[in-house]
């Protein structure tokens, strides 16, 4: 019997709906995100999918290893 191990859970991965609303941001409006997502190129800066509040290029993760909410949403 073949077994496949599963990759350990990052214990800081949020979801970006998390990140969305911690930045005041209503998941489920799309012009809303449509508008951080604007800011946040413009800025060249976005909030990491991390509990720990870390904000990277809108392309890259965070020393803990969580990817930008741009690049979970598909953004990117």
């Amino acid at each position: 019997m073949k077994t496949t191990q599963s990759k350990p859970r990052n214990p800081y991965r949020i979801t970006a709906s998390e990140v969305l609303e911690n930045e005041g941001v209503d998941p489920s409006n799309e012009d809303s995100v449509f508008a951080f997502v604007r800011h946040a190129n413009f800025d060249a800066t976005a909030p990491a999918c991390c509990s720990e509040g870390c904000v990277v290029e809108p392309d890259g993760t965070c020393h803990h290893g969580c990817p930008s909410v741009l690049l979970v949403i598909g953004l990117i």
